[in-house]
């Protein structure tokens, strides 16, 4: 709530006595040039008038010529108030919100702004509508707070302006107006008022009552950023941490979260985090991470606790803790973080920082996956499938799995086609098994791509294709899974699918070896017993070479 210290008026339109209206005005022109001893002095001489009474509260809380003493304040401001002056009511309503010189009373603040506000002062329409939109002094009524907000907003308030605006955004106490909401920020906006700069680059930046512009949202954004505005200065980073084809984007985004984030902004510190920790427009560094993360986590920012869980779990930046991650991770649970909650339920399953207990894995796993937490989901379907937690039920197990796979889980689109490929649960369906292994094998999955070779190669649920399955053998292979790197290899000894080449099939049996596959083994003595020796050797030093590029 906006806190205004009452400027003197220049000019007064009072009806009073010769005597005091001339020792009023040379007090009044004493305080107006800065002499406030002089002001005192006159102004005491005609202490009962209201306006006199007004500027001695202003210097008592302001400390001009007499030592600050806001208890002398509140009392001038009351004989003033008493007397009916608008400016004197608006402050001690003032004084009684923020508890100062009196004690902290929201009704008495509302009390006092309301005397003012039906006075017409603008200020004081605007805090009575914040008393009402906050549920503080009354009742909570938004459509009250949109009244008196309005009224302050007409007498061209920009504060007023801009809640009127946020009230059509959000639909509370009128009609949701996205128009509407544009033209009250733009007023407020054009006044300077930092907040509704920001609110109108929103708006601009969704394309929300306004066409979409993300140049007339940024700069928007910078104006309000500019006057120190932290939401608008973590909405400008968030803007460049967006970009592309600006090169420095990352660097200025890094200069806006870190604005933000040394004003207190939980969100930008923790995307100041996120930017240590990836290594985005400045060195990675995990300590630098942990420590943005934790201003955050400790504000109760979600996303950091979850973040700061993540680092102790897997010891970055902090010694590795279990229990430690379990906490923080429970935190970001609570406040309903979905990849909170499913991590937690990792950590209970695995009995990582708490007791084992796949009951309390399951519930967790199903508070995530009942908000499309695609990674929950699949979890929930393991469990289900395997009855860990939860009695056992295929027709579950299969409906998460699903739902996991539509949300775009790649473990969850591999399961569903292990299950159909192997006729587990399910009635066995190759074609659906193959395109379940092809969407997760697009996305990268190793073994998914080693299947669908196989599919491929077998000719089950696709049209049988070796060149297709050496493709799928390969990607997978170069990931450095074991069945792929045997299955290329034994395509590239027989020559199926691609020309035969002992060298490479000797190559890639050899790094199946070296990752613990058993048909590996078992072939690649009778291999090298048809190769040269300058062979073997050639296809060992290859092997070295992709181990090398491959750490």
């Amino acid at each position: 709530m906006k806190v205004l210290f009452r400027q003197v008026p220049a000019v007064f339109f009072l009806a009073l006595s010769t005597g005091v209206w001339a020792g009023y005005q040379e007090g009044a022109d004493a305080y107006d040039r800065g002499d406030y001893g002089i002001a005192l002095k006159e102004l005491e001489l005609v202490k009962d008038d209201r306006r006199a009474q007004f500027i001695l509260g202003v210097m008592y809380e302001q400390g001009q010529g007499v030592p600050r003493d806001v208890k002398l304040a509140a009392e001038w401001y009351r004989k003033a108030a008493e007397n009916g002056d608008a400016e004197a009511q608006y402050n001690l309503g003032r004084m009684y919100n923020l508890g100062q010189g009196v004690p902290q009373d929201d009704g008495l603040a509302v009390f006092w702004y309301r005397k003012a506000a039906e006075q017409g002062d603008a200020e004081a329409q605007h805090n009575l509508g914040l008393m009402y939109r906050q549920n503080r002094g009354v009742v909570r009524d938004d459509k009250l707070a949109a009244e008196w907000f309005r009224k302050a907003a007409e007498q061209g308030n920009a504060e007023a302006q801009n809640s009127l605006g946020l009230l059509y955004d959000l639909g509370q106490g009128v009609p949701q107006d996205d128009k509407l909401a544009v033209k009250w920020f733009r007023m407020a906006a054009e006044q300077g008022n930092a907040e509704a700069q920001n609110n109108l680059g929103i708006m601009y930046r969704q394309g929300r009552g306004v066409e979409r512009d993300f140049k007339r949202a940024e700069e928007l954004y910078r104006k309000a950023a500019e006057q120190g505005n932290a939401n608008a200065q973590h909405n400008l980073a968030v803007l460049y941490d967006q970009a592309h084809g600006n090169e420095n984007a990352h660097q200025l985004a890094e200069e806006w979260y870190r604005k933000a984030a040394e004003q207190g902004d939980a969100g930008a510190q923790n995307s100041l985090g996120v930017m240590y920790y990836l290594g985005h427009g400045v060195k990675q560094d995990y300590r630098l991470a942990e420590e943005w993360y934790r201003k955050a986590a400790e504000q109760g920012n979600a996303e950091a606790q979850h973040n700061l869980g993540i680092m102790y779990h897997q010891g970055q930046g902090v010694p590795r803790d279990g229990r430690m991650a379990a906490e923080w991770h429970r935190k970001a649970a609570e406040q309903g973080l979905a990849a909170a909650q499913h991590d937690l339920g990792v950590m209970y399953h695995q009995g990582i920082g708490v007791p084992q207990d796949d009951k309390m894995a399951a519930e967790w796993f199903l508070k995530a996956a009942e908000q499309g937490n695609a990674d929950a989901e699949n979890s929930l379907g393991v469990m289900y499938l395997e009855g860990q937690g939860v009695p056992q039920d295929y027709d579950k197990a299969v409906a998460w799995y699903f739902s996991a796979a539509r949300h775009g889980s790649v473990e969850a689109q591999y399961n569903v086609a292990r299950l159909y490929d192997l006729g587990r649960v399910v009635p066995q369906d190759f074609k659906l098994a193959a395109e379940m292994y092809r969407m997760a094998a697009g996305r990268g999955k190793a073994e998914a791509q080693n299947s669908l070779g196989m599919m491929y190669l077998m000719g089950q649920g696709v049209q049988q294709s070796d060149k297709m399955a050496v493709s799928w053998f390969l990607k997978a292979a170069e990931q450095g899974n074991a069945s792929a790197q045997y299955n290329i290899g034994m395509m590239y000894k027989v020559g199926d699918g691609v020309l035969r080449d002992l060298v490479q099939a000797c190559k890639w049996l050899n790094l199946a070896v070296l990752a613990g596959d058993e048909k590996a083994q078992k072939a690649i003595k009778p291999l090298e017993d048809k190769m040269k020796r300058e062979e073997i050797e050639k296809a060992l030093a290859m092997a070295r070479e992709w181990l090398a590029s491959h750490k």
